[in-house]
């Protein structure tokens, strides 16, 4: 397995939860449910497709980047654990109702709160070494 075919991988599992969000969105919106939920799972559809698709084009990106494979698999191990990291926050949110912007309030915000920052602070991380990757590949 190769950095790029386990982005790729992981990344169109992570599109597939996305896409699979926008089943209950449309059921929220139908049902007219309150603008809380309806909220919190067109940000479940939209943020995760968008994350798996930025993975995806990573990997197909990886081909250009003239960088070892330890560098690479610096890149793309963050990516995958920030893409589940957000699967985790952004699908229990609906159900909880918490934002998990702080850690404060009940347990489970506190649980949405872990997966938003394993996902925020692998993502910077990532970006971080895609960048030096970047610059080295020049």
């Amino acid at each position: 397995m190769t950095p790029a075919s386990s982005l790729l991988f992981n990344g169109s599992i992570v599109l597939l939860i996305g896409l699979l969000s926008g089943v209950p969105y449309g059921i929220a919106i139908v049902k007219k449910q309150s603008e809380e939920v309806i909220r919190a799972w067109k940000l479940a559809h939209g943020a995760l497709s968008l994350g798996a698709t930025t993975m995806i084009a990573m990997a197909g990106a990886f081909s250009i980047l003239r960088s070892a494979d330890n560098l690479l698999w610096a890149i793309a191990i963050p990516y995958i654990i920030s893409g589940y990291g957000f699967c985790f926050a952004l699908t229990l949110e609906p159900f909880t109702g918490d934002r998990g912007l702080a850690w404060t309030g009940t347990n489970l915000n506190k649980l949405v709160f872990i997966g938003n920052v394993l996902g925020s602070s692998s993502s910077l991380v990532g970006t971080l070494v895609l960048v030096c990757a970047s610059y080295m590949s020049l």
